[in-house]
């Protein structure tokens, strides 16, 4: 399609990101966010520096003393989580506007020239919607699950490597570090695609790379919110599962099939269990 679309001022200042107001406004919101996570990191290191001091200190101790720092460091990983979920939630509200401003202007072109639109166009536009549509794909799903199943076989082969008798629910403070790190970084480098890369220079690959950037930073932001918040439900699933096991785990965790899988069914449940201190008969 070879069509010179009319835009409003504004709008053409948005879309090639030479709109100072913008500018601004992203440019502050990547430095808040960026020292933000910077001083948090910070403050987690400490906080695990703090802790292996103790457990030297105190080896009779360590589960006590282990247990204890896993939950302030958990504190922590919830703020960073909530960072990285504010960079992707900028570079989805900024993507939204640039749609918003490309549809309202095909609409318009369309509503003026419409005897411009034919059918050989019309056959254009499909072809380059499938070819989009591949890179669509392989941005948000392949690429995005590659990572992941790699991350699946490098912890297998750090836990054979060191400890091949523990289970996989003993990674989960390690695991939900990384995920959430992971996100995090993917997240930044989507707002920063998004906020500073101008909207028709090299439109095919701007998009594919800010949906890959995206879509991997929703899948680790994903699995950093089951190791953090869904800490004991990930637990019972990975409890007792060999390292061969991995991937059909994380598999479990992407696909959120981890609450489905660690409930117990209604005819697996004592009928005179207690529930909420109380004794139920049936």
């Amino acid at each position: 399609m070879d069509r010179d679309l009319v835009l409003p001022t504004w709008a053409k200042e948005w879309t090639s990101r030479t709109h100072v107001g913008l500018y601004y406004a992203s440019t502050l919101i990547f430095a808040v966010l960026s020292i933000t996570a910077v001083v948090l990191g910070l403050q987690a290191l400490i906080h695990l520096r703090a802790c292996r001091i103790d457990i030297l200190k105190d080896p009779s101790s360590r589960m006590a003393l282990f247990a204890a720092c896993n939950k302030r460091v958990r504190s922590i990983t919830k703020s960073q989580l909530f960072v990285a979920a504010a960079f992707a939630t900028h570079a989805f509200v900024l993507y939204s506007v640039d749609v918003a401003i490309c549809m309202a202007a095909i609409w318009n072109d369309a509503s003026e020239n419409s005897d411009r639109y034919t059918s050989s166009l019309a056959i254009e536009l499909a072809h380059d919607a499938v070819g989009i549509a591949a890179a669509t794909l392989a941005a948000c799903v392949i690429f995005p699950l590659a990572q992941v199943f790699l991350f699946g076989a490098l912890l297998a082969r750090s836990q054979r490597r060191l400890n091949p008798e523990a289970t996989l629910a003993a990674y989960i403070p390690e695991a939900r570090i990384m995920t959430t790190h992971l996100g995090q970084l993917w997240s930044m480098m989507a707002f920063c695609l998004v906020a500073y890369w101008p909207t028709f220079e090299r439109t095919v690959l701007r998009l594919s790379l800010a949906e890959a950037a995206f879509a991997t930073a929703m899948v680790w932001l994903h699995l950093s919110y089951r190791l953090t918040f869904r800490e004991d439900l990930v637990a019972g699933v990975l409890e007792g599962s060999p390292h061969s096991a991995l991937e059909k785990q994380t598999l479990l965790l992407f696909s959120g099939s981890t609450i489905a899988n660690s409930l117990p069914t209604y005819d697996a449940i004592n009928r005179s269990e207690s529930v909420r201190g109380e004794k139920q008969e049936v």
